[in-house]
């Protein structure tokens, strides 16, 4: 079994990915051809060989079907760059997500894939991303620096980590961000970043102690000020986005006071 079959009209394997595509998922798939639709991500990912594991017996069964989804979907756009060198199948594979995210998959990775989506809330960009990794091997001609190495992970491998955080639930940092969702991941993040501003601030206050008076007290104000907020944060459990870290008139009194006598407050 390859990509190839499954868009070749005539064969087999399309024959079967007809029958297993589905009504659109504004009515749930039936569940017969949603069923052969899993099975057939299934085939695809045991009928190709990888370096690496594609799912373990240690994955809880129920979470199996939707990695094979997610890997069925990847493995035949990969085999369209890197094996047909096909820069139109892989247009015609990013038609076919659309389609699932409109609701009318037609192709079973894509009926297999549009439920997953349903039932973890994916978007669609880590999807899209891989297409733009493929297309990008049509014209690979090497990495030239470490930077391009991580300009193109960035593209392939760090979206399929995505996907399969997702899966479990671990949602990426900035969707926390644009729906000021302050949930246990956001504020693991915040804390981690308090503590390295803080660091940098208490670095950059010992400047202090190597430019005369008419400077110092300046740098002890701004690295006590920026101090001062982030205890602000703290007090807010990190919760930046209903209570706003802000410092008053009495809170700028104590750090001119702290920064005539040389002091900081961590």
């Amino acid at each position: 079994m390859n990509a190839e079959g499954a868009n070749n009209p005539g064969s087999a394997l399309a024959a079967e990915a007809r029958a297993a595509a589905a009504p659109p998922l504004a009515v749930e798939a039936d569940a017969a051809a949603l069923a052969q639709a899993y099975e057939y991500c299934a085939r695809v990912a045991r009928s190709h060989y990888e370096n690496f594991t594609v799912e373990s017996w240690l994955m809880p069964r129920a979470m199996r079907k939707h990695v094979h989804a997610i890997y069925a979907y990847a493995r035949m756009a990969d085999d369209f760059a890197d094996e047909d060198r096909d820069a139109g199948k892989l247009d015609q594979w990013e038609r076919e997500l659309d389609l699932a995210y409109a609701g009318a998959p037609s192709h079973p990775v894509f009926v297999a894939l549009a439920d997953t989506v349903r039932r973890f809330d994916i978007p669609r960009e880590p999807f899209a991303d891989l297409l733009r990794a493929f297309r990008s091997d049509l014209e690979f001609r090497g990495f030239e620096t470490l930077d391009d190495l991580l300009n193109y992970s960035r593209y392939s491998a760090n979206p399929v980590g995505r996907l399969v955080l997702y899966l479990f639930g671990y949602r990426a940092a900035d969707e926390d961000l644009r729906v000021h969702n302050a949930n246990s991941n956001f504020v693991e993040l915040m804390r981690h970043e308090v503590a390295s501003a803080r660091k940098l601030l208490m670095a950059g206050a010992a400047l202090s102690a190597i430019v005369d008076k008419r400077l110092s007290r300046d740098i002890m104000i701004f690295a006590g000020g920026g101090l001062a907020i982030l205890r602000a944060i703290e007090r807010a459990d990190c919760d930046v986005f209903h209570r706003r870290p802000s410092l008053g008139k009495l809170d700028y009194l104590r750090l001119g006071w702290r920064a005539l006598r040389g002091r900081l407050e961590t």
